[in-house]
């Protein structure tokens, strides 16, 4: 029987993300959360092997959330074992907004948790707000109770991004600040905000406080204890040469850090910047004594910069040595925007980069996202080149915030996410946003090869068979593909060294790649194989030499009505116009009682004359001409 053969509707499905040679694949992921927006800033494997995660929360007592709000948004922590299974969660708030912003374990195995507050005096909060918002940390035991908090402000707004345990057993605390000489801050403001460290003693007893800035804008993101017993700081400055600030601007922001001694005295202080915007995010002091400077830049070729921008907004680290001079500088990008928040130096001296991104396969990345926006990571080697990149998300948005190398070689992934079952995501959303954290493996388990030799046969309209060589650990293979216009992919398992690709669209330009799954090593994959293309024929009356199932249509010309025998039921029949545009769809159920396929109607009077095409989702199709009703 003859047939005219109709495009098929491209299943739209979002891939596994790729992983290159030696890059982890996921082991778990949980989310929590409660019945409002939950918002995670940082986590950190603790001592006994599992994590504890940081972050601020409106909800109330629902879901994974165990205590009532105090105010606005609280601090909410939640401690896990090492394979993600909530120990216990803790909320500590004033009768305002609460914003945890840092979250780090301490000698005696507690927590001391970090942000900026808003709330007065009540609930856990002992102490009024000095001015808008002040700096607020909370000391609790290793079950999470409360020990003590304290409040450290001036007259303006003081925002806390950053701390950390000091060798003495105090803490040195970071952010940025306009307020001026009050309360705790003890030097005006040089413009607008500018870096504000304090150093405080182990009950969080203010010992001293520094201010660095120029005359506009300076906010600090990170502050760390270096190796001669000082601090590095670090943030972006829209400041020329003013205040404290001793290098011009090259950008509108550029990334600003700040060397002090053990009393907050500066040493010395470098930018780092290209020709746009250059926002600071995270730095560390590396093993050499250097450090690791890492934030997102839209720059291309200019300043400091030696790369262009991939997209729009691009990952930008600096190395630099031990007195603040640049080493060399790296870019990694899509064709979109991705945005950096967190870097490591990893056991092997190398670099993991942590944010989320918005690109499809383009640049530096080399799968597109699940969703809108993706946590992405980055591993590079001590010299900043790229070993391998991976992708994390759902349907939805994935907003990454936090890392850290876990003690098996493999890495804890952190943020907050609205998507729901889908991608790497396994558990439905509690409420707007819920913290999310994802464990992916150690690299670099087991050798896994690209399949070679891929090619394309017994290319028709609608179906082809892709090719490859097998590999010999393989145990088996994913196939991902799509129309070469199109940024979505499909993604279909193959169990051998071949694939039979259906319900193609007829003269289309596909391309699709392979990659293998290896047995040796369970959560290893390789790279995806370069990208093959071929082209569907045209679309044309054919036999049905495929083994397709095809409908008949009649009467043919009709007016009013058209039949169609089916096989069985219930089906959706679907209309297509010339143009290829849907023009009815509609779902048929036999009379009730009526075993086995039989006769359908549809109405199509509405339709206006012309040529039509009739698909139903068994790939059963057939055409009929619609006269003009009389």
């Amino acid at each position: 029987m003859k047939t005219f053969f109709l495009f098929s509707l491209i299943l739209i499905c979002g891939f596994q993300c790729s992983i290159a040679q030696t890059a982890p694949l996921k082991q778990w992921d949980i989310r929590y959360g409660g019945s409002d927006w939950d918002e995670l800033s940082c986590l950190q494997q603790t001592s006994d092997g599992g994590y504890i995660l940081g972050g601020h929360s409106y909800s109330g007592i629902t879901g994974d959330k165990t205590q009532a709000s105090k105010g606005g948004r609280d601090y909410w922590i939640v401690k896990t074992n090492q394979d993600g299974v909530k120990e216990w969660d803790a909320s500590f708030g004033g009768d305002g907004d609460d914003i945890l912003t840092w979250i780090e374990q301490t000698d005696d195995e507690g927590f001391i948790l970090g942000g900026y507050s808003w709330s007065h005096a009540g609930g856990d909060k002992t102490e009024d707000v000095r001015g808008a918002a002040d700096y607020w940390i909370v000391k609790i035991d290793p079950d999470g109770v409360k020990e003590w908090d304290a409040t450290i402000g001036g007259n303006g707004d003081d925002w806390l991004t950053a701390l950390q345990q000091t060798s003495d057993g105090g803490y040195i605390l970071g952010g940025f600040s306009d307020s001026e000489i009050s309360g705790e801050k003890t030097q005006d403001s040089q413009g607008d905000f500018d870096y504000w460290i304090v150093k405080t003693n182990d009950d969080g007893i203010k010992q001293w406080d520094v201010r660095f800035g120029g005359s506009d804008i300076d906010r600090l993101s990170a502050v760390v204890k270096t190796s001669d017993g000082g601090y590095i700081l670090g943030g972006w400055s829209t400041s020329g040469i003013s205040g404290d600030k001793t290098q011009s601007s090259i950008g509108y922001a550029d990334y600003w850090i700040v060397k002090t001694d053990a009393n907050g005295m500066k040493q010395w202080d470098r930018r780092f910047g290209g020709n746009s915007d250059n926002f600071f995010r995270d730095l560390r002091q590396t093993t050499d004594g250097g450090y690791i400077i890492g934030g997102d830049s839209d720059s291309k070729i200019s300043g400091d910069k030696t790369q262009d921008s991939k997209g729009d907004n691009d990952y930008w680290i600096v190395k630099t040595n031990a007195d603040g001079d640049k080493e060399w500088d790296a870019t990694f990008g899509g064709s979109s925007a991705e945005y950096f928040h967190w870097l490591q130096q990893t056991s092997d001296d190398g670099y993991i980069l942590g944010g989320y991104s918005w690109s499809e396969i383009s640049g530096d990345k080399t799968q597109g996202n699940q969703g809108f926006a993706d946590y992405w990571i980055v591993k590079t080697d001590a010299n900043g080149l790229k070993q391998w990149d991976a992708c994390f998300g759902g349907k939805d948005y994935d907003y990454f915030r936090s890392l850290d190398q876990t003690s098996d070689g493999g890495y804890i992934l952190g943020g907050y996410s609205n998507s729901g079952i889908s991608g790497d995501k396994t558990q439905s959303s509690q409420g707007q946003y819920d913290y999310w954290i994802v464990k992916v493996a150690a690299a670099g388990e087991s050798d896994c090869s690209i399949p070679d030799g891929a090619n394309t046969t017994d290319i028709k309209p609608t179906s082809v068979w892709v090719n490859w060589n097998a590999v010999s650990n393989a145990a088996g293979y994913a196939v991902i593909y799509k129309p070469f216009e199109v940024n979505d992919w499909v993604n279909v398992p193959a169990g051998n060294s071949s694939k039979k690709l259906t319900g193609l669209s007829p003269s289309t330009e596909y391309v699709w790649r392979v990659k293998s799954l290896c047995s040796a090593g369970p959560l290893v994959s390789s790279d995806w194989s370069s990208a093959q293309t071929f082209t569907t024929k045209p679309l044309r009356l054919e036999d049905d030499s495929e083994g397709e199932i095809f409908v008949e249509v009649f009467p043919n010309p009709a007016s009013t009505t058209i039949h169609l025998q089916l096989p069985s039921t219930p089906a959706t029949i679907t209309v297509f116009n010339l143009l290829g545009e849907k023009v009815r769809e509609e779902k048929v159920s036999l009379p009730a009682g009526q075993a086995g396929g039989g006769e359908i109607t549809m109405d199509v009077s509405e339709l206006p004359a012309g040529l039509y095409f009739v698909r139903t989702e068994e790939a059963m199709v057939g055409k009929f001409v619609k006269l003009a009703c009389r």
